[in-house]
């Protein structure tokens, strides 16, 4: 491959499930002039970061309602408050941010003048083992070297059709279960990995 050649890049995991309108939801994100002045969007993302909006004020909120209703013994109103609340976080328009701590990444688009980065550099980071892929954009993006944003709510999320071990990721119209490869319902999920044990009670 001629790396002065190389274009931008869509790099994803080797197995993903993906919004249905991923194009119109990336458009919407990526508005404002972001397409213009990044190196890498992570579009794909299992855990939250603190620099995304809302999500503090998600985990508070969660927090305390599952402390109330364990304290005082009556879960009733704090259920319709937590249902209202998650409801809110997961129908909240698509949009970008500075990403400065992404974890999780598995689904992100870079530059062409990031590509033609990769391709010069990849090979040699990526040959001690320690240095995967998504370690390098991780790092480079947490300590300043690139333009980088985050996509949220992440529009694509791991789906292995041939794993019993996937990641329960929320997705609102998943494209495998539109074409009935996936079973289960991927719009019952949590957002991210990280507050899955807060967000069922």
């Amino acid at each position: 491959m001629e790396h002065q050649n190389l274009g931008s890049a869509l790099i994803l995991s080797c197995a993903v499930d993906v919004e249905m309108d991923l194009k119109p939801r990336l458009a919407a994100a990526l508005g404002g002039g972001v397409a213009k002045k990044y190196d890498i969007i992570f579009v794909g993302r299992t855990d939250s970061e603190p620099a995304e909006p809302m999500v503090d004020e998600l985990k508070q909120a969660l927090y305390q309602l599952n402390r109330t209703a364990h304290l005082s013994g009556d879960a009733t109103q704090a259920k319709l408050e937590r249902y209202w609340i998650k409801k809110e976080f997961l129908q909240r328009r698509t949009l970008s941010y500075r990403s400065t701590f992404p974890r999780g990444t598995h689904a992100y688009a870079l530059s062409g003048r990031m590509a033609r980065r990769m391709g010069r550099r990849l090979a040699q980071r990526m040959a001690n083992k320690a240095h995967d892929l998504d370690f390098i954009l991780a790092d480079i993006a947490m300590v300043g070297l690139s333009i980088a944003y985050s996509i949220a709510p992440p529009p694509i999320v791991i789906y292995d059709p041939e794993s019993n071990d996937n990641s329960k990721q929320f997705l609102r119209e998943s494209v495998l279960s539109a074409i009935s490869i996936r079973a289960d319902q991927p719009s019952a999920y949590p957002p991210y990995d990280d507050i899955a044990e807060i967000w069922p009670y």
